[in-house]
């Protein structure tokens, strides 16, 4: 592979905590910025799950959606480890977004070391959002997490603050009595109003770009002006911790 790419991993074991929504917004940005993506949505096959990132970016130019479940019975994490790596190495994508399902932790770690290992053979730079939750026990799950072989072979990382979970102030509070939490750098996604959390789900086949471009949007005025700014301050929050070597993001509405 020639080029080198940069693997988004957008982590936290807990579910609802907001991984998708993170995850859409880093993908909209990379979209932003013209750069070839693709989304790899893992959440799939026995679970039952309903992939929720992929089908905002499926008509969208330079992107390349997947789904490749994470865990499969009677299948081993190295093969599916493998798969991951091979379609890596086979797309022309310069960043690939992976949205990972509740509870990935228990599977990566265990193959964390060879990730590391494979994605410093395939030329490929790792760099992880992991989504937080308030609880004590998810607390504790990150920080093992943030200690593991996955975050070790991580060239950037963040811990994400959705405060639709927790207000800022609660969650620095708590993050500020965990030594691990306190090393490594946050970024935040801001909460949503109830109608702009709505009109999200209303249009579940919209990227966050095509949401906010008047050319393209189905929203009115004041609603895309709603949209632009909780995604203007969520994509420059995450663009400072994971995307240094990218310009930083700003709506006409926003901006």
């Amino acid at each position: 592979m020639s080029h080198r790419v940069k693997l988004v991993i957008v982590h936290g074991d807990k579910g609802g905590v907001g991984k998708s929504t993170a995850a859409t917004v880093i993908a909209s940005y990379l979209t932003h910025q013209g750069r070839r993506l693709m989304v790899l949505e893992t959440d799939v096959g026995d679970s039952g799950a309903t992939p929720d990132v992929g089908p905002r970016f499926a008509d969208a130019v330079g992107v390349d959606v997947t789904h490749m479940a994470l865990e499969t019975p009677n299948r081993h994490t190295r093969d599916t480890l493998a798969d991951l790596f091979e379609l890596i190495e086979s797309s022309r994508a310069e960043y690939v977004v992976m949205n990972l399902p509740a509870g990935a932790s228990r599977v990566l770690e265990d193959v964390g070391t060879l990730l590391a290992a494979a994605a410093e053979a395939s030329n490929v730079e790792v760099r992880i959002a992991y989504v937080l939750d308030r609880t004590d026990s998810a607390l504790a799950n990150a920080e093992a997490v943030v200690q593991g072989p996955i975050f070790g072979c991580a060239a950037r990382s963040t811990l994400v603050r959705n405060e639709a979970i927790a207000g800022a102030r609660e969650y620095d509070r708590r993050l500020d009595t965990q030594p691990f939490a306190r090393r490594l750098p946050r970024s935040t996604v801001p909460e949503l109003s109830p109608d702009t959390a709505d009109l999200l789900t209303e249009h579940g086949d919209r990227n966050l770009v095509d949401l906010i471009d008047p050319d393209t949007t189905p929203l009115r005025t004041v609603q895309r002006i709603q949209v632009a700014q909780w995604f203007d301050a969520a994509a420059e929050s995450l663009q400072v911790a994971l995307f240094p070597e990218l310009s930083d993001y700003a709506t006409e509405e926003a901006g």
